[in-house]
């Protein structure tokens, strides 16, 4: 199947038809890129890999030489006179369009051998930097085309023989295209890979690397894991976890949880990356998937146990707290340390390891909030700024009730009076970026200068560097447009 440059001038000679040229600038000091493959001779040729079953695709570069030729143009330096600058060479292979791509994918997959030496020349290799840019210059251009042309030509590319390391660069370059179905297409090019392959750490990893960035970017990612979920082999299962853990949104979150309870393994890698979000967007699960996270205390693995309490303590879930109690008790002293450490967060405050001054405690915490929790929903909607610094007061007091106080000093950030606005912004921070969040995202509606004071604030939380514009903060988030 190989072809030598003769060949591919020959086919693109005076008796073949011939296209007009896409850009005026397809070679630099050449007339055109026939004189090109004369310059290069026999040094160029098309390496398929011996052996290789890989037919030639209708429309790719063994059917278009002269496409091919304006590639190569293109990418190689010439004999003498300075090298073209590296926007020059960009925007020469962008002009060629999608109809390039097949050639340009081979060369990145190392399917397609570049000459060794200067054009002209058999005795002055091409600097290794160059060959390097090679490779740079062809993934600017995969950025600059239409994503879903060049998701469609990756796809196309992969074949069910394609060797595993080529299918791993494909991998690679679908995971840098921001495309809705690029997502897909690492998952069935991950599907396609040989179990056996499954088992090294450096496909392993390369696959986590490109799902992390699609999932990170993908809209509607929870449902569309759950589907892709069934069919991929279960050495990947916490490979998906892991890189599910980088979108940082709460579908990410919602999905950990899904997978939960099916494996052991997968338990404890979908807990351990759910440990990771809950700073972040653990006040936006919803009362089912926590009552899930919950049934997990129970788990006979220690290691998902210890996860699940440091979870639930990094969202202050009050509810399970007397379960937390009871695993003060535990034969594994991790699983036993992290219900301490977990209580020593609810309660900001620290009753060492005995269960009993604990359960006192929680007595009195719910004691309290019976008896206070009517009046403080008076205070708290009462024109009399001095009311409503007294209930804030009084929920900072009980951090306990943190979620609650997230919910109340939310409703205050856009309050008319300006005082009153003022103390809740200021009293969010506070509470956690879980519970703080969605309060000062809400503010940053404002108007005023407590906007600023505001963005400051979610700024300094999670050190995302965003502007104080609410949409991008809420979409940063997963946040619902109000």
């Amino acid at each position: 199947m190989a072809r030598d440059s003769g060949q591919l001038s020959a086919s693109a000679g005076p008796g073949s038809p011939r296209r007009k040229p896409r850009c005026k600038r397809l070679a630099y000091r050449w007339s055109s890129a026939l004189a090109l493959v004369a310059a290069i001779g026999a040094a160029l040729f098309l390496a398929i890999p011996s052996g290789s079953k890989r037919e030639p695709l209708p429309g790719s570069h063994l059917d278009d030489p002269e496409l091919a030729l304006a590639v190569l143009a293109a990418l190689s330096p010439p004999a003498d006179g300075p090298d073209p600058k590296p926007k020059e060479i960009v925007e020469q292979l962008t002009d060629l369009g999608a109809a390039a791509l097949p050639l340009e994918i081979a060369i990145l997959c190392g399917e397609f051998t570049m000459p060794e030496f200067v054009p002209g020349t058999i005795d002055r290799p091409i600097h290794p930097l160059a060959l390097e840019k090679r490779f740079e210059f062809l993934q600017t251009v995969l950025r600059a085309l239409p994503p879903k042309d060049v998701v469609a030509a990756l796809r196309r590319y992969a074949e069910p023989t394609t060797p595993l390391d080529v299918r791993l660069v494909l991998v690679r370059l679908l995971g840098e295209v921001d495309a809705s179905d690029a997502l897909g297409a690492v998952l069935d090019l991950a599907t396609a890979i040989e179990p056996v392959h499954l088992q090294r750490p450096y496909v392993l990893s390369q696959l986590e690397s490109a799902l992390g960035r699609r999932i990170e970017h993908a809209t509607q990612v929870a449902g569309r894991l759950r589907s892709a979920f069934g069919k991929l082999d279960p050495t990947l299962w916490p490979v998906l976890a892991r890189a599910t853990a980088r979108a940082g949104s709460p579908e990410a979150a919602s999905f950990l949880v899904y997978v939960l309870g099916r494996d052991d393994e997968l338990d404890v890698v979908a807990m351990r990356s759910l440990s990771e979000l809950s700073e972040r967007i653990g006040a936006l699960l919803s009362e089912s998937e926590v009552d899930d996270l919950r049934r997990l205390l129970g788990h006979a693995d220690p290691r998902v146990q210890r996860t699940a309490l440091i979870v639930l303590g990094r969202l202050r879930d009050r509810p399970s707290a007397l379960l937390w109690i009871d695993a003060l008790a535990s034969e594994d002293e991790l699983v036993a340390g992290a219900a301490r450490n977990a209580l020593r967060t609810l309660a900001a405050s620290e009753l060492g390891a005995d269960p009993i001054a604990w359960e006192a405690w929680l007595e009195r915490e719910e004691a309290w909030w019976e008896a206070s929790a009517d009046a403080l929903d008076e205070q708290l909607i009462s024109e009399d700024p001095g009311h409503a610094f007294d209930a804030v007061s009084s929920l900072l007091a009980h951090p306990a009730f943190t979620r609650e106080a997230g919910i109340a000093f939310a409703e205050l950030v856009l309050d008319p009076d300006p005082t009153i606005a003022s103390a809740a912004i200021e009293a969010l921070p506070r509470l956690g970026a879980p519970f703080a969040l969605a309060g000062l995202v809400r503010a940053l509606d404002r108007e005023d200068e407590l906007r600023d004071r505001a963005h400051e604030a979610l700024r300094g939380l999670v050190g995302f560097d965003l502007p104080a514009d609410p949409a991008a903060w809420r979409e940063a988030f997963g946040f619902p447009a109000e």
